[in-house]
């Protein structure tokens, strides 16, 4: 997949996407595992009074934000915040963040997670947390979409922050 999306011509299939209602699936599609690791996850309510739309890759999308919530659930002590919210100064630009309350990723592992086969923790292997390659795909994926990925801390939580920026329109634009 990785290599997919690392090229030219990737195919993305197209469609008017709501943020709320992508965010919704993948968490119902979580559903054991987050209930596994009996974490509480919030979505916290948008800054916009409008539904955000993206013109985007469903399943891509998807999977972007499932490998999010994946790496969230998987660092989180308990809770985890999902968030939209319009870019400031952006009128054009949609956040969607993803917060844990982890114990973060240090400032020198933060550019290095989106490298293929990067582990901030170098003694996990596959068999204990994944391939490496979960945030190399997400920001691939972002990127394809005209979008970027970051990460930093939580304003809230004070574990890690995902920060994917993405070109949006509203649901009134579509009317």
């Amino acid at each position: 997949m990785l290599a997919d999306l690392e090229s030219p011509e990737i195919g993305l299939s197209r469609e008017d996407l709501n943020l709320d209602d992508l965010i919704r699936e993948v968490i119902e599609a979580s559903g054991p595992a987050i209930r596994r690791g009996k974490i509480d996850i919030e979505i916290a309510e948008s800054n916009t009074s409008e539904l955000p739309v993206v013109s985007g890759d469903r399943g891509k999308l998807q999977r972007l934000l499932s490998n999010l919530l994946s790496n969230a659930l998987r660092y989180a002590k308990s809770r985890i915040i999902i968030s939209i919210r319009l870019e400031t100064g952006q009128a054009d630009r949609v956040e969607l963040n993803v917060e844990d309350d982890g114990p973060g990723i240090p400032e020198e592992d933060r550019m290095k997670v989106f490298e293929r086969y990067y582990r901030v923790d170098a003694s996990r292997n596959r068999s204990s947390g994944g391939s490496g390659l979960g945030l190399a795909i997400s920001s691939e994926i972002a990127k394809a979409h005209g979008g970027r990925i970051e990460v930093g801390v939580s304003r809230v939580l004070s574990g890690a922050e995902f920060k994917v920026t993405l070109p949006f329109k509203t649901i009134e634009a579509l009317k």
